[in-house]
């Protein structure tokens, strides 16, 4: 089963997200928003037994998100988001395959 990233344990209740995978934070409480180092550091740590089967849940502070997908996408070629609609009320996945982005040709 695949492992759903939460950038940040922050006292929502993430549970329903619980059917894409096992919720895994990967900060927790308040975040100093300008410390991207120990972000990276965080998210490098939290995603080393990460698949590419895996979703980064998008939620929280901007800075958090940037630098684990960044991480995520490094690591496997690939982003796996899981997005919440809440004018929906439900999860919308997306992903994103980096190699193909990269070899597409922009003339066009």
């Amino acid at each position: 089963m695949p492992k759903v990233y939460v950038p940040n344990n922050s006292g929502h209740d993430f549970s329903h997200a619980e059917s894409f995978g096992e919720l895994r934070f990967v900060t927790s409480g308040t975040v100093d928003r300008f410390k991207i180092n120990n972000m990276y550091r965080e998210a490098v740590s939290a995603l080393e037994d990460s698949t590419s089967d895996d979703y980064i849940m998008v939620t929280g502070l901007t800075q958090i998100n940037v630098v684990l997908t960044s991480v995520f996408a490094v690591k496997h070629g690939r982003l796996r988001l899981l997005m919440y609609d809440a004018k929906e009320e439900r999860y919308i996945l997306r992903e994103i395959v980096i190699d193909n982005l990269l070899n597409t040709n922009s003339d066009g």
